[in-house]
């Protein structure tokens, strides 16, 4: 098949990443290249799936949520007992102790949703490796406990950590 011909493939639901990918990177590596992306990308795909449905992990990204309630408590217990003063600097205290127990300024997926496609695919190879197995149904047996979960994110949030030095 012609080169030209596969530049005006119709790649269906795939994303644009994808299609931009596939056809740059086929033209670069070959056919055996984008199939293999391909095939990271959708894993891609469904571990975001996973993360945005498996309630062990949405109990385990709560880190957020932990920075708003110091804030709020600490604008409470200000307020109780100096007043309106007391409210804005327990708020400001309140604030700041909550982001150094949560550690999530930066909501996950977001930063998930961001990766370049060459990130995406090592993150793939990270998270294969946790769970020992290249199927993406590994993953979803995998978080079946709280403890797994737990160790996928923080496998993720270290892979991440690696790409902001």
């Amino acid at each position: 098949m012609p080169s030209d011909q596969n530049k005006n493939v119709d790649y269906g639901n795939e994303s644009s990443f994808q299609q931009a990918m596939m056809s740059k990177k086929t033209e670069e590596y070959g056919p055996a290249y984008s199939v293999l992306a391909l095939l990271a990308l959708k894993y891609f795909e469904r571990l975001l799936r996973i993360f945005e449905t498996n309630p062990e992990i949405k109990k385990t990204l709560r880190g957020r949520a932990k920075q708003i309630l110091c804030g709020a408590a600490g604008t409470g217990i200000g307020v109780i007992f100096v007043g309106p003063v007391g409210a804005v600097v327990g708020g400001v205290v309140g604030a700041l102790i909550g982001g150094k127990i949560a550690d999530d300024y930066t909501p996950l997926m977001k930063v998930l949703r961001n990766l370049s496609d060459s990130e995406k695919q090592r993150l793939v190879k990270e998270v294969q490796n946790l769970v020992s197995s290249a199927l993406i149904e590994a993953v979803e047996d995998f978080v079946t406990s709280r403890t797994n979960c737990e160790l996928l994110v923080n496998c993720v949030r270290s892979f991440l950590k690696t790409i902001k030095k």
